[in-house]
């Protein structure tokens, strides 16, 4: 597909994949991101958008971010709802960064132990041997990926063997995927 002016970089950002230090690379290249996003709306009003969440996404299709131009790059972790800040004069050229789901969960372990500003904050797994709190989990169908790829309620919705094709059909047609294990590369593409 050509790339035109109007389309804007939509960055998937996958907790515990290098998104943060992605998003901040891109911010010292000049670059204005979603998340350092400032709107003035008159002589002392600034509206802050938040795309980590629905309603700062619809905030955002509201004020017309993508079409005004008023951001180089979307950051969210939101697929399904950030898509809805698009049109066919205006479309996302979707990216992301991918870590071997074994790394990631093993980092968001880790990272849930120390993190006492997240709401997943949990110091007692400091108490649990890794192997011990993935053994409790291991017939556990909760796939964050497929999740957010297909808008899925990850306590309620169960995944299927279906939304696992349609998920990788997603990422194959319509994403371009970078790798943490090639940071340097995937970045720069």
């Amino acid at each position: 597909p050509t790339i035109k002016e109007s389309d804007t970089p939509l960055y998937l950002h996958i907790p515990k994949t290098g998104g943060t230090a992605a998003g901040d690379y891109y911010a010292c290249l000049g670059l204005v991101t979603s998340e350092n996003l400032a709107i003035s709306e008159g002589q002392s009003s600034h509206t802050i958008i938040d795309t980590h969440s629905v309603a700062g996404i619809q905030q955002a299709k509201q004020l017309q971010v993508v079409q005004r131009g008023i951001a180089d790059m979307i950051i969210t972790p939101l697929l399904p709802a950030a898509v809805e800040m698009f049109d066919s004069d205006h479309q996302a050229r979707v990216f992301g960064l991918f870590r071997h789901p074994i790394e990631r969960e093993v980092s968001r372990y880790y990272y849930r132990q120390i993190a006492s500003w997240e709401p997943s904050y949990q110091p007692e797994l400091a108490n649990i041997p890794i192997e011990a709190f993935y053994e409790e989990r291991k017939d556990t169908t909760d796939n964050f990926m497929i999740s957010i790829l297909l808008n899925k309620n990850r306590k309620t919705d169960p995944i299927t063997e279906e939304d696992l094709e349609h998920a990788k059909q997603i990422l194959q047609s319509k994403v371009l995927v970078g790798l943490t294990s090639r940071m340097e590369e995937s970045i720069q593409r």
